[in-house]
């Protein structure tokens, strides 16, 4: 690695030794800190997510969206200094699991299993949870640019026991896990630019990744999708849901009926989304 790339791979490393002797109290109190901060001073993609959230609310008063926004603000970092506390922070967790049933019935069937999610709640608990409940799990992840970086983010989710495959990594790799019957995780809530799908999202034509559709119409693997949510102090729901055979028709409808489950848990929750992406980057066809 080159030394900005160690310098990046030590600071997380030290950051995550502050994070492990956190308690679940200290690290909301931190987060909340860090965030107020992050909200005031460092206005990275601060206006990207407000238009976002004015998008997806547009009823809602300008107060109310400021409002929700500090809170993501404070919400992502609990859950990035949850990320780093791995693995103490996950075995203080109060996890109740909703619906487990779907994943084994689909783990069953032998034909591999495509878990789909989004960025929301507490995604890396989930995947966690995954590999501590001995789930064969490959979750899909993007490549860091930073080697250090990328170091570090790849062994903290493997410490589980869940394992890795890359964004343009040979296709063949994912196929493999959906051949061994195994469980192959997709993050799909991100602008897929003209490869995409057009799904409403928030009723908005949104450009949607057609990998978890083409993955079912090509292999079979069932597809279930989770979420993790914060309940309340230390309290996490980790829900599964089947997605609904009506919908596995075609790309548009499978993509549609996913999109729809991750927006309804969303709006229970609109801050613990990661409004900062550009979700409605690209315009439909005409």
């Amino acid at each position: 690695m080159k030394l900005n790339e160690r310098i990046i791979f030590s600071l997380l490393h030290f950051l995550s030794y502050i994070a492990r002797r956190m308690n679940p109290s200290e690290r909301i109190i931190w987060a909340q800190k860090i965030g107020g901060f992050a909200f005031h001073y460092i206005p990275v993609r601060k206006s990207m997510a407000l238009k976002n959230i004015s998008k997806a609310f547009p009823e809602k008063s300008l107060k109310w969206k400021i409002l929700l926004l500090k809170k993501c603000y404070a919400f992502v970092l609990e859950q990035f200094l949850f990320f780093l506390g791995f693995p103490e922070s996950f075995e203080q967790t109060n996890i109740e699991v909703q619906n487990k049933s779907v994943v084994d019935k689909a783990i069953r069937k032998k034909k591999g299993v495509l878990y789909i999610s989004g960025h929301f709640g507490f995604w890396e608990c989930i995947v966690a949870w995954f590999g501590k409940q001995n789930y064969p799990m490959t979750g899909v992840a993007h490549i860091q640019k930073n080697k250090g970086a990328h170091q570090f983010f790849t062994k903290k989710r493997e410490w589980s026991g869940i394992k890795h495959v890359f964004r343009y990594d040979s296709m063949n790799k994912m196929n493999n896990v959906l051949d061994r019957g195994e469980i192959l995780g997709l993050v799909s809530d991100q602008d897929a630019k003209g490869r995409g799908v057009f799904v409403r999202f928030f009723n908005i034509l949104s450009s949607t990744p057609k990998g978890a559709a083409r993955f079912f119409q090509r292999k079979g693997s069932i597809p279930v999708f989770g979420v993790c949510s914060k309940e309340g102090h230390n309290k996490f729901l980790i829900k599964f849901s089947d997605i609904p055979k009506n919908s596995l028709k075609n790309t548009k409808t499978f993509t549609q009926a996913y999109t729809q489950l991750l927006e309804n848990e969303i709006r229970i929750h609109p801050e613990q989304y990661f409004w900062w992406h550009n979700r409605w980057k690209t315009p439909p066809p005409n």
